[in-house]
């Protein structure tokens, strides 16, 4: 029985050394497995480093834009809220123009030649500019002008400037009308402060209510919008806008 006794417990001895045994090598393991994340971590961290300075002015950001259209107006607007260094800005080539208003070439090889893409790259360091400081509602509700303006309010102004007739003051007075309705509550469309939206909308509506761009409103533009008139004005004198803009003169 003793021999026996003494048998067992050799043998409980045994496996609790190898179990202990098996469970610092187990930890060490995990600490070895922890120890490769962390560093493969930093390394990624330092690599998204190096890509953002590339892309944020290092190898240089050009701006290729054809001024006086509405889209590339948003998009110089936004350049002077980058906040990686200088913009190049060049007129863009005529044999580039018929296929977009804008190309903004940065660092890294990235070619952004669709404006709302242009204007959110070189706006995105602007917290309040760009919407970010309203949160994901701002930011959505930024992007939702920025589709307006492209949209129906761009196809509309158009169709008028191009072509007067009283199927488009109907539908200019429209769109007017209820953007004058928006702004009877608020000084800027997306929170206290002008941001992309206010940009991109102006830069529609400005040539309509201005005495340059034939204004539709015709004397009583003012007085039929007065809301859209005020933010209007306030836009013109906003430094950034103002100095892409130039000098408007509003309809009275």
């Amino acid at each position: 029985m003793r021999a026996a006794f003494s048998s067992n417990t050799r043998i409980t001895i045994f496996r609790s050394h190898q179990s202990s045994v098996q469970q610092k090598v187990k930890k060490r393991e995990e600490e070895e497995e922890q120890r490769k994340k962390r560093k493969n971590k930093s390394r990624k961290e330092k690599s998204d480093g190096n890509t953002r300075r590339r892309d944020d002015g290092q190898d240089g950001i050009t701006l290729y834009a054809s001024r006086g259209t509405p889209a590339a107006t948003v998009v110089l607007i936004a350049a002077e809220h980058y906040g990686g260094g200088g913009v190049s800005i060049s007129e863009m080539p005529l044999d580039a123009a018929s296929r977009s208003p804008v190309q903004l070439r940065c660092g890294g090889g990235l070619l952004l030649d669709q404006p709302p893409a242009a204007a959110a790259y070189l706006s995105a360091a602007d917290a309040v500019f760009s919407g970010r400081s309203e949160g994901h509602r701002g930011q959505s509700q930024v992007m939702q002008w920025m589709d307006f303006a492209r949209g129906d309010l761009h196809h509309v102004a158009c169709a008028h400037l191009l072509g007067r007739s009283a199927r488009t003051e109907r539908d200019v007075a429209r769109l007017l009308s209820s953007l004058d309705s928006v702004l009877s509550t608020r000084t800027f469309l997306v929170g206290e402060r002008a941001t992309l939206a206010d940009a991109a909308v102006s830069a529609e509506v400005l040539p309509l209510l201005s005495t340059g761009g034939g204004g539709s409103g015709g004397g009583g533009a003012r007085s039929r919008f007065p809301h859209l008139a005020r933010w209007a004005n306030t836009c013109t004198r906003h430094p950034t806008f103002r100095k892409v803009f130039g000098e408007v003169e509003l309809v009275s």
